[in-house]
């Protein structure tokens, strides 16, 4: 009797398609990386404002949050990049704050007020962070200092740009810019040495005394302050 052989062809592999579960997964998975990250960039921004860059360490960090120091290393490669992650986020909060202003208010000295209600209002909300940012540059590497030194002379920039646009308009007096910028970026920022809790329900009339003061004295007479 012959035997008989059937051919079959092997079945084709099919690439399988991420399920509805799978993708809501992974979606979960990278919402709980990111508030971890979040968490341990927060408490390194509190430790480091409270106690300065070099006296802290990895283990603290972790600590005040229940973390093990390899939890922090797996989201950052060492204090270093810690501290980076807390200038970026000041930094990125402010610049693009001032760019939306700078954007969507078109008169200077309008703009100007806004700017600096932006300006204190974070930095009353957020002083461990500001501190961090004007305090501790020297802790990053000469390149890092330079990144954070240009994102400073951009934000300046702006502030400088309402000035000079509301001299050329007429409804600023003929100040110096540059030393306007300073004088009013300067006078907010020392805020982080003096704000405290008991401030943070008058944060608004923190930010209109600043608005006042600056403002009262750049306007030229007959232009509404």
């Amino acid at each position: 009797m012959q035997r008989t052989t059937t051919n079959t062809r092997p079945k084709k592999m099919t690439k399988s398609t991420p399920t509805a579960s799978s993708r809501k997964g992974s979606d979960l998975r990278s919402l709980k990386r990111t508030i971890v990250r979040e968490e341990i960039v927060r408490s390194a921004a509190q430790l480091f404002a409270d106690r300065g860059v070099r006296n802290v360490t990895l283990d603290e960090v972790a600590n005040a949050l229940g973390y093990t120091k390899s939890s922090v290393y797996y989201y950052f490669g060492g204090k270093d990049e810690l501290l980076w992650a807390v200038f970026n986020y000041i930094s990125g909060h402010f610049v693009g704050e001032a760019q939306r202003i700078a954007q969507s208010v078109q008169d200077p000295l309008e703009r100007l007020k806004e700017l600096i209600r932006m300006h204190v209002r974070f930095l009353a909300e957020h002083r461990e962070w500001a501190t961090v940012f004007y305090r501790d540059a020297q802790a990053l590497s000469d390149e890092r200092q330079n990144e954070v030194h240009s994102i400073v002379v951009k934000y300046d920039g702006i502030f400088r740009q309402a000035v000079q646009e509301g001299i050329r308009k007429g409804n600023m007096e003929a100040l110096t810019p540059e030393i306007v910028a300073n004088a009013v970026l300067g006078a907010c920022n020392w805020m982080v040495n003096w704000i405290s809790p008991k401030h943070q329900r008058n944060i608004n009339d923190i930010a209109e005394t600043f608005v006042a003061l600056f403002i009262g004295g750049m306007a030229k007479r007959g232009t509404p302050s």
